[in-house]
């Protein structure tokens, strides 16, 4: 005849006991933390919050590293002064247009294409600006002072469509002033800089891609350009 082992289904008990115990002072703990958390976010003023976290250039910003970036995870935007000239760029980017070789798996055979830019060009000479990244409004404002005056931008980004949205504000001196599109060599970022830095994996693809798509690759800059009728380019 076997007795229960009380000391055992004891000990068992207590230990049970004691980890349904922590876990109710856990979830207690966690209704409170909530609680409070939602307090907290009901009374912030995220608006005022979030402007303290804008960036700002006192300066214009003088090449793309150093720009402030708009976007929607697709179409993307930003603005600089134009390198070497008496302009403000504001690019034009977007992911979906790329080199498209289904026969080739390399980072090379799927890189972004450069699309273009716009260029502001003042009536007078740039002299100075400043540029303010809105993070609440996600836009970007500045002010192009001139020697006939400023121009005040305000630039954005359309969260849901592939727009890029630019108002300027002249005074009397710059009304005149005047917008161009550049368009760019459709050249992949990815493949320019591969040539910079001499990548003898870089130009072994193109020497492949040149004996099937001779038609298709700069003699210039041994980057591809695909007509308007291939089919690697997508957009």
């Amino acid at each position: 005849m076997r007795f229960p082992n009380w000391k055992s289904n004891s000990k068992k008990t207590y230990q049970q006991e004691n980890i349904y115990g922590h876990m109710k002072k856990l979830l207690l703990l966690t209704i409170a933390i909530w609680y409070l958390t939602a307090g907290c976010y009901s009374q912030t003023d995220w608006k005022s919050f979030m402007s303290r976290q804008d960036m700002t250039w006192t300066r214009l910003p003088q090449t793309w590293y150093e720009a402030p970036f708009m976007g929607n995870g697709s179409m993307g935007s930003y603005i600089c002064k134009e390198p070497g000239k008496n302009a403000i760029r504001v690019d034009v980017g977007n992911s979906m247009v790329h080199d498209h070789r289904t026969d080739d798996a390399s980072i090379y055979g799927r890189g972004r294409l450069l699309i273009g830019y716009f260029l502001l060009h003042p009536v007078g000479e740039i002299k100075s600006g400043d540029l303010r990244l809105d993070l609440w409004n996600a836009e970007t404002t500045g002010c192009i002072r001139t020697t006939r005056g400023e121009i005040k931008l305000r630039a954005c980004v359309t969260s849901e469509s592939p727009y890029i949205l630019v108002e300027a504000e002249a005074t009397a001196g710059e009304k005149e002033f005047t917008w161009k599109f550049y368009p760019e060599n459709t050249d992949s970022p990815r493949q320019l800089n591969a040539i910079r830095k001499g990548n003898k994996n870089h130009l072994k693809v193109l020497e492949e891609w040149a004996q099937h798509f001779p038609n298709v690759i700069s003699k210039k800059t041994m980057c591809p350009i695909p007509p308007r009728n291939c089919p690697h380019a997508m957009g």
